[in-house]
């Protein structure tokens, strides 16, 4: 009879448990306890828009295309 030491799927549970309690432990807690803003905008003549970058002021950056399929860049600030 085997005891609950010797079941492997035992003991890949507790190898699992282990390894996400040392992830979950390791993150900061100031960023688990953030709340974040979401801005919508649309950038005036644009088909499509993508945000590449943004800074600590909340500056958005990125480029959009027109009706013509042309790429144009576009800054946002706050």
């Amino acid at each position: 009879m085997r005891t609950l030491m010797e079941n492997s799927s035992w003991r890949q549970h507790l190898a699992a448990f282990v390894v996400l309690s040392c992830l979950l432990l390791g993150f900061p807690s100031r960023a688990l306890s953030q709340s974040g803003t979401i801005t919508t905008f649309d950038v005036p003549g644009a088909t499509n828009s993508f945000a590449q970058n943004i800074n600590e002021k909340g500056t958005i950056a990125g480029y959009y295309y027109d009706a013509s399929d042309t790429a144009h860049g576009f800054v946002r600030r706050p």
